[in-house]
């Protein structure tokens, strides 16, 4: 077990070598994603006493165990009806992340209303507890199929946690809810402009791309 540690000290300290100078400016969730790498070959590291791993990054000096901690910090998770405050946060976030100005929140009893139907639900992605993004999605049922369709309606992040994964997870996890509930399909349309929303849901894998027009038709107009 000795003979292991020391081969999985080794190895992070070639890491280490590899990029000199540059540990000073490299996030921590990128030390978290190499400590948990080395950690899929190291399975039994933790068992071990606190093994001392000292970065330079901030002046903050973190152990592998707090490393391997950070790394479970966000959590991804459904909502309930009775989430209403975790909705309004996440409504708060979308408002932030698309810009909506003039934006009026709904009053709190209307919101509970949709987030108790049993046709709308809401996944979002926490980190240390505050609300850093999520998803809303309808579900549609079908005259073809009885298997019901999942469409996502809103999906955002905020702006200081994007490209970290975020989105993905929160796309895996309501493709696995979906899968596991009976869905037939989950599908969501992205703007052809907006380069950034469909490089992103192109990088998920999805089953099939289309090319399609959206129309609309406001009925308060006057």
């Amino acid at each position: 077990m000795v003979e292991r540690m020391e081969l999985f000290s080794t190895l992070f300290a070639k890491e280490k070598r590899k990029i000199g100078s540059f540990i000073l400016i490299t996030p921590v969730h990128y030390w978290i994603r190499k400590v948990a790498k080395l950690k899929m070959y190291f399975p039994n590291a933790l068992a071990l006493p606190k093994w001392e791993m000292f970065l330079n990054f901030r002046g903050v000096c973190l152990t592998s165990d707090q490393l391997i901690t950070k790394s479970n910090i966000m959590e991804v998770r459904k909502l309930s009806s009775s989430d209403i405050d975790k909705f309004i946060k996440l409504i708060r976030v979308f408002e932030d992340v698309f810009e909506m100005e003039n934006f009026v929140m709904p009053n709190k009893e209307h919101l509970s209303h949709v987030l108790a139907k049993p046709d709308f639900f809401v996944f979002v992605a926490m980190d240390k507890g505050e609300i850093i993004g999520g998803l809303t999605v309808y579900t549609l049922q079908q005259y073809y199929s009885v298997k019901p369709l999942a469409y996502i309606y809103d999906l955002a992040v905020l702006t200081s946690f994007q490209r970290q994964g975020v989105g993905s997870k929160l796309i895996a996890e309501v493709n696995k809810y979906c899968r596991e509930n009976g869905y037939e399909e989950v599908f969501v349309q992205a703007d052809k402009v907006d380069d950034h929303a469909v490089n992103f849901y192109r990088s998920t894998k999805p089953t099939a791309e289309e090319d399609v027009f959206h129309f609309s038709y406001e009925l308060d107009v006057l």
